[in-house]
């Protein structure tokens, strides 16, 4: 899947991946001052932990697995250090 703006493919692909409890979490450049998230990083990492937390809440709701959780929560927060994705200039 493209980092900028989705296509409809993307979407397509996204609504062939559903489990019995998923999510799509989406940062638009509007949480960031509809600048580039590369020039808006903070901004974006801080959209992006809010929305994986509501995400995991959904989740646990869904009675996802705490172990199952505590990976996605993992994988979320090797992106939030990851510099060359917040360095892209992605829209």
């Amino acid at each position: 899947m493209s980092i900028d703006i989705p296509t409809t493919q993307d979407f397509a692909e996204l609504t062939e991946q559903r489990a019995a409890a998923s999510v799509t979490i989406y940062l638009s450049a509007a949480a960031t001052g509809s600048r580039a998230i590369a020039h808006g990083v903070d901004a974006a990492k801080v959209a992006l932990r809010s929305s994986v937390h509501d995400a995991l809440s959904e989740l646990s709701r869904a009675d996802l697995s705490r172990d199952d959780q505590e990976k996605i929560s993992a994988h979320v927060k090797e992106l939030e250090f990851d510099h060359g994705f917040w360095g892209t200039g992605a829209r």
